[in-house]
């Protein structure tokens, strides 16, 4: 079972991430209800783990621009099994 914390009526989750080489990190994710199987990270989080680039993805802003963001590789633990 995977337990969080909720502060201010946010609800967060502390899970580990890994990079290339077992570098790994423990990162705070905020819950989103509409959670769609995607999750983000701060680029200096990427970095500190070596995460590689995977590709570019077209994104949609709330203002109507769009943006090329770029997906990195990386594994979770989540629940105790690694994704």
């Amino acid at each position: 079972m995977i337990t969080g914390t909720v502060t201010n009526r946010r609800a967060s989750v502390d899970l580990v991430v890994q990079g290339p080489n077992q570098v790994e990190g423990t990162v705070a994710f905020v819950l989103d209800t509409g959670f769609t199987g995607v999750m983000t990270l701060p680029p200096a989080a990427c970095s500190a783990l070596g995460l590689p680039i995977d590709r570019l993805q077209p994104a949609g802003l709330a203002d109507g621009s769009r943006v090329m963001l770029d997906v990195y590789l990386a594994t979770l633990l989540w629940d105790g099994e690694e994704r």
